[in-house]
C-alpha cells in the first residue's frame, strides 16, 4: 500500500574491506530483509491509522529469519551517571536479559496478526450469515494465535495479566 520495497539499496563492501566476498552478499541480503520488515510494520500501522480499501492488496508478511540469531542474554541494568550528583533517590531495577532478537521477532509476529485483523475487518462488507459466521471463526482463530504468541514469549517478556 504505502511502502515500496524496490528501493535499490546497495552497499559497496569492497571499499570497506576487500576480504568481505560472500559475507557482503549476506550482509546486503540482511539489510534488505530488515528494510522489508520495517516497511511491513510501517504499512500495517498506516493501514490501522488511515484505513484501507477493499481493493488494496494486503502486505506480504516477510520472513523473520535474520542473521544475528544470537540472543542477547547479558543483564541489562539502568545506567546512572554519578549517584552523588543527584539528590533524588534512585529506583532500583532488577537486571533482566536484553532479548533484542526475541523481542524483534515477536514484534514482527504481532504485526502479522495485525495484518490479518485489518484484512478481516476492512474487507468489503458482506451482510450474509455465512460471512458473519466466517468472520466469527476467523476472530476465534486470531484470538488463539494471539494467545499462542503470548505463550511463546520468554518468561520475563510475558505481560502480567490482571485477574478480576
Amino acid at each position: 500500500m504505502v511502502a515500496e520495497r524496490d528501493l535499490q539499496l546497495r552497499a559497496n563492501f569492497r571499499e570497506i574491506s576487500p576480504s568481505f566476498g560472500q559475507l557482503s552478499v549476506e550482509i546486503e541480503k540482511e539489510m534488505q530483509n530488515r528494510l522489508h520488515l520495517g516497511m511491513f510494520a510501517l504499512d500495517n500501522l498506516i493501514r490501522l491509522y488511515v484505513g484501507t480499501l477493499a481493493t488494496d492488496p494486503p502486505p506480504t508478511p516477510p520472513s523473520v529469519e535474520i542473521l544475528d540469531s544470537l540472543e542477547e542474554l547479558e543483564a541489562w541494568v539502568l545506567y546512572t551517571d554519578d549517584p552523588q550528583s543527584s539528590t533524588l533517590p534512585l529506583r532500583t531495577f532488577d537486571p533482566v536479559p536484553t532479548r533484542a532478537v526475541s523481542t524483534f521477532t515477536a514484534q514482527i509476529g504481532l504485526y502479522g496478526m495485525l495484518s490479518r485483523i485489518l484484512q478481516l475487518f476492512f474487507k468489503a462488507n458482506d451482510p450474509t450469515i455465512q460471512a458473519y459466521a466466517s468472520c466469527w471463526i476467523l476472530k476465534e482463530l486470531l484470538e488463539n494465535q494471539l494467545e499462542s504468541w503470548r505463550q511463546e514469549l520468554p518468561h520475563d517478556l510475558q505481560p502480567k495479566l490482571i485477574q478480576d
